[in-house]
């Protein structure tokens, strides 16, 4: 056999490999946004079934976002629409995914991203992994051949299911921490590594290009956040003028108590928590941008009856742990 032959086997080998990888993939993609349906992260990826264009902020970030912010109180209060793609861990690779992902249908004014995973380094590894995954999904959901089923054949994907708390995950839990001044300035020095500072950049530029307005954000964090670490976002902020909100230097404005306010003792907010979040939050970005009230459209009828079951759900909770006077 020729050197010639040898290197077109080889080469026919592969191209049919990648078809057949290509083949598997649509086949194994999820062709819903729901759990039964096998996707994973499924109230971040409830993003997918959400009505088109009807967000005006999206969240990206780690379980500091979704453990710290309620959309629906915001919208209560205020009446415009927020969703968060948060995930546990999430890196910020993933977050720049999501937010690809989430611009497919929907043109939010504002991106905000909790800045808390800027600092948890990316490995060229998982960079290379998650390229793959991206373009060859069954690297992804291939333990999906358990479950494979009709509708899986007709490769048609239809996102459909949208989570009712808009991606925020809800807890009474009460694990105290305690109140002590943990963002005490100092002269120490941290900084962004580079794959991290490569997708914060690649996020940034996104949004430039979509007009989108974004914002960094940083939510209480007795555990994990202080001041070496504010420094550093600020200054990015500062190179490239982007407003930049750190709560845990205004704790005289949100008065976060951290023996009330906190499920796991200062890393996330409890629900008594994300809602002064929640309050302050929405009050920050209708002063700095013009945001709709959608709560007389009849468009936005669905985040009404979401609100209204979320609301009836807490006064259930509330009544099952009064005593009773009988």
């Amino acid at each position: 056999m020729s050197i010639k032959q040898m290197i077109g086997r080889v080469f026919l080998f592969h191209f049919i490999l990648l078809l057949l990888l290509v083949f598997f993939s649509f086949l194994f993609i999820p062709k819903n946004n729901t759990k039964e349906a096998g996707m994973y992260n499924v109230k971040a990826n409830g993003i997918l079934g959400a009505k088109e264009n009807s967000i005006d902020v999206l969240i990206i970030g780690d379980s500091e976002a979704y453990a710290n912010i309620s959309p629906l109180d915001m919208y209560e209060e205020y009446g415009f629409t927020t969703y968060i793609t948060g995930t546990p861990a999430q890196l910020i690779n993933t977050s720049y995914d999501f937010l690809k992902k989430a611009l497919k249908t929907q043109k939010p004014k504002i991106v905000i991203l909790e800045a808390y995973n800027i600092f948890r380094d990316v490995s060229i590894e998982r960079v290379g992994k998650s390229f793959v995954q991206e373009f060859l999904p069954v690297f992804f959901y291939h333990n999906r051949w358990k479950s494979l089923g009709w509708r899986d054949f007709n490769f048609q994907v239809n996102y459909t299911w949208t989570d009712e708390l808009k991606g925020y995950n809800f807890s009474k839990k009460l694990v105290p921490s305690q109140n002590d001044n943990y963002m005490q300035k100092n002269k120490k020095n941290s900084k962004i590594s580079s794959i991290n500072m490569f997708y914060l950049d690649e996020i940034r530029k996104l949004c430039e290009e979509e007009n989108i307005t974004f914002m960094l954000l940083n939510t209480p964090n007795y555990k994990g956040w202080n001041y070496t670490r504010h420094k550093v976002i600020l200054e990015y902020a500062s190179k490239y003028q982007i407003d930049y909100l750190d709560m845990n230097i205004l704790n005289d404005e949100i008065k976060i108590d951290w023996i009330k306010d906190t499920r796991d003792k200062g890393d996330h907010l409890n629900y008594s928590g994300a809602l002064k979040v929640s309050k302050y939050l929405g009050g920050y970005l209708t002063s700095k941008m013009e945001l709709s009230d959608h709560r007389e459209d009849k468009n936005f009828a669905s985040w009404n009856k979401d609100l209204q079951k979320f609301k009836e759900k807490l006064q259930l909770r509330k009544q099952s742990r009064t005593p009773s006077h009988d």
